[in-house]
């Protein structure tokens, strides 16, 4: 799967032997693990409200069932769902997955830079970004609110088919209205980074060095 796909790239990045990264205190905003030398801390990007109707092959008596002790918060809007980003560091190695959404999806959503702020992480200490995928939850949040690189020293990983597509005209051209604002945003988040040559692509099965 691409999650595991994602996990495997990660690790792969820190196979050499490193130092424990340093202790945090556990905060609102971010959330702190540690996985034998690797500190994972999952960064709140905000929340998105999903109608139920969005949850597809699944009736409505078992999404009843599986959401009747779940306490997920629920309006008009729908269910309330969680934006996240992950930071890994291994010593001084330190790689984030996904970025968030920036300023692409309004007021409830774009905490990833501020709370990695608050984690005690400068934006220009990391590294590596791996992208799982290059929807504007994901990759918008490569851009700082004035709209330049938001991880200056970072190198982006982005699997190759999925940056062929989200840069194609044609794949643009052909896509549903709901899907055609994201090409513009996917391009916008990806351009200083590419102008750059700071992104870098993988295909299935491939190692990152």
């Amino acid at each position: 799967t691409r999650l595991g796909a994602t996990a495997a790239l990660a690790a792969g990045m820190f196979s050499h032997p490193g130092h424990a990264a340093p202790a945090l205190q556990q905060v609102p905003g971010y959330y702190v693990q540690t996985i034998g030398q690797m500190q994972v801390i999952a960064l709140f990007d905000g929340v998105v409200a999903l109608p139920r109707a969005q949850l597809k092959q699944v009736t409505p008596i078992e999404i009843d069932a599986v959401l009747l002790h779940s306490y997920t918060p629920e309006s008009k809007a729908g269910l309330q769902t969680a934006v996240n980003a992950f930071l890994i560091r291994k010593g001084e190695q330190t790689l984030l997955v996904d970025t968030g959404t920036a300023q692409c999806f309004g007021k409830d959503l774009g905490q990833v830079l501020p709370n990695l702020r608050a984690a005690g992480v400068a934006p220009a200490s990391v590294q590596h970004v791996l992208l799982t995928h290059a929807h504007p939850d994901h990759l918008c949040g490569l851009l700082d609110a004035e709209g330049n690189m938001a991880y200056p020293q970072a190198q982006i990983w982005l699997n190759h088919d999925e940056l062929q597509y989200w840069l194609d005209p044609q794949q643009e051209k052909t896509a549903t209205p709901l899907f055609k604002p994201l090409f513009a945003m996917a391009r916008n988040a990806l351009a200083p980074y590419l102008r750059a040559k700071r992104v870098h692509t993988f295909r299935e099965g491939d190692a990152l060095p």
